[in-house]
């Protein structure tokens, strides 16, 4: 079951995201770093099932967006800016992404307090792919670009 998210002071990392939306749960083993570092070592791409802009065959995920407001970093605070200004769906949480690609938490099916997909969102062309149902699959997928899917 996904935990109640509060944006404030005393959110705890790892438990607050935009909006008033429940996170994902998530066994986060085999992370390094988060917080806008690089999130698993060796494992910084997800197999797609079509070619992207990025890739014929994957998307990054280099680094995951961390909460509360650093100095030149993204934070999962700013997604509802950054989905404004790059045009994209509203129910979206970014957690990772350069402004012309994003790699998001999707509620657009689930609503706000379902258990979202992941998916992968290209600003420039304007289209979309879903990469995994749930986050915990998602991290499951992450693989090194090259890789066999």
């Amino acid at each position: 079951m996904a935990a109640q998210i509060r944006a404030d002071r005393h959110a705890r990392p790892g438990r607050s995201a935009p909006r008033g939306r429940d996170t994902p749960p998530c066994d986060d083993r085999g992370t390094q770093r988060q917080d806008g570092r690089p999130w698993c070592t060796g494992r910084d791409a997800f197999p797609t099932s079509r070619p992207t802009s990025w890739a014929p065959d994957h998307v990054p995920f280099d680094f995951v967006m961390g909460i509360g407001h650093r100095d030149r970093a993204l934070s999962l605070l700013e997604s509802p800016y950054l989905v404004e200004e790059w045009g994209l769906p509203k129910d979206v949480v970014l957690i990772s992404g350069d402004g012309h690609s994003w790699i998001g938490l999707d509620y657009r099916a689930c609503g706000r307090h379902g258990e979202p997909s992941v998916a992968w969102f290209d600003a420039d062309d304007d289209s979309g792919l879903t990469l995994a149902p749930d986050f915990r699959s998602f991290i499951e997928g992450l693989t090194s670009p090259g890789s066999p899917a």
